[in-house]
């Protein structure tokens, strides 16, 4: 969505971390075991999560994420990461 790109685009100007976790707010995680998984990972070019392929663009105004042809012009998303924790 145009809010978690948003999101993305501010961390990468203002915040100066090692990595960035984006999760649910109905979600109980545990701190401890994730950064023990993420220290054995690169701290580059690593996306963790279910990855949405293939998802259709929503063109009914009114509808949830609704994005006209001039704002995004293909018919479905690029692969993207999805669901309780992006790291």
């Amino acid at each position: 969505s145009l809010k978690g790109l948003r999101f993305h685009e501010w961390c990468a100007k203002h915040v100066a971390a090692d990595y960035l976790i984006k999760a649910d707010d109905d979600i109980y995680l545990r701190p401890g075991p994730l950064v023990e998984i993420l220290r054995r990972r690169p701290l580059s070019g690593f996306v963790w999560g279910y990855f949405d392929f293939m998802s259709p663009v929503p063109r009914e105004e009114g509808k949830p994420f609704y994005n006209p042809e001039d704002v995004y012009p293909f018919a479905t998303f690029p692969a993207y990461p999805r669901g309780l924790v992006r790291a």
